[in-house]
């Protein structure tokens, strides 16, 4: 499968969850399977990340698997077991950087050991491709050991403790949050504030958790963190894709924080995506990035905070 085809085959499947999400209202981003698991290896327990976490939650919410455990061909194979006759793989991509120089491969160890002058003044061109490999669910094969088809009744944490660990992520972020009695939620870019409504006006823990990481996202745009483009207005194209970025990095903060999250329930927004989606296969892959790269420098700042505290 070339670049452009997995880009389409990518954005299809998006494009289906965010349909299903209007039919059914129901539909999660990111899905705990019956084991309180979302997607990973079935052999290493290696979750997967970003829009593969995404993919994979989908299809096992889609095909009914209680479990979201997922394997390669090899991994099957070396484990004693074969894939289900008829059965389909789920792609799930990675990127691949190669350097040139006239035309001709260096290795990437080589560009690691130059100076950035070096770099620049020999010209370096570097490609980046999106690759992919195919994956099972463990109910797409037989033949393996019972344990992998085994569903054990999920250890869930406490609430309190499931409180406790999404509360520490807020309070580390040192995101300013104003708590006032209403219903309006927003991020104010000027202020470089959060606005939320008081917590026990929620109707559940879980929509005050899914709102708040939401803002969350859009605070992570300002321009002294991602600097994103976020003065658009209502409606407009920048709007709704600084949205969906909001969107998954709440997605991608609930699966790291070990919680489900669902397809906001906003129908513009969703057939706004839709459109945008179809009109351009790489709009999911560039709003993911954005989201798991803001992800991932909070999660590098409170790495540091740890470490100098400790220090």
């Amino acid at each position: 499968m070339n670049n452009k085809n997995l880009y389409q085959e990518i954005t299809k499947t998006i494009i289906e969850m965010l349909e299903t999400q209007l039919e059914k209202w129901d539909m999660p981003w990111i899905n705990l399977d019956s084991n309180g698991e979302s997607a990973h290896n079935a052999i290493n327990h290696t979750y997967y990340n970003g829009i593969n976490q995404m993919l994979l939650s989908f299809m096992t919410y889609k095909y009914g698997y209680t479990k979201n455990a997922w394997l390669t061909f090899n991994q099957i194979s070396k484990s004693g077991g074969k894939v289900l006759k008829g059965c389909k793989s789920v792609p799930v991509y990675f990127w691949s950087i190669l350097y040139y120089e006239n035309n001709k491969l260096i290795h990437e160890d080589i560009i690691k050991k130059m100076s950035k002058e070096e770099y620049e003044s020999r010209k370096i061109k570097k490609v980046t491709l999106l690759k992919y490999f195919p994956l099972f669910n463990v109910f797409q094969t037989e033949g393996l050991n019972e344990a992998f088809y085994t569903v054990k009744e999920a250890v869930k944490r406490t609430a309190p403790e499931m409180d406790e660990i999404a509360e520490q992520f807020i309070n580390k972020t040192g995101a300013k949050i104003d708590y006032k009695a209403g219903n309006r939620a927003f991020y104010s870019p000027a202020n470089d504030s959060i606005t939320l409504p008081h917590k026990e006006q929620f109707k559940s823990k879980d929509a005050y958790y899914d709102t708040i990481l939401h803002e969350l996202g859009h605070w992570t745009g300002h321009p002294k963190r991602m600097n994103r483009e976020m003065h658009d207005k209502f409606g407009s194209e920048n709007y709704a894709f600084e949205e969906l970025v909001a969107e998954l990095f709440s997605a991608f903060a609930c699966s790291h924080l070990g919680l489900s999250k669902s397809i906001t329930n906003n129908v513009a927004y969703i057939k706004n995506w839709i459109t945008a989606l179809n009109n351009d296969h790489n709009y999911i892959f560039k709003a993911s990035k954005m989201a798991e790269n803001a992800l991932r420098m909070l999660q590098s700042e409170m790495i540091e905070q740890k470490e100098r505290v400790e220090n």
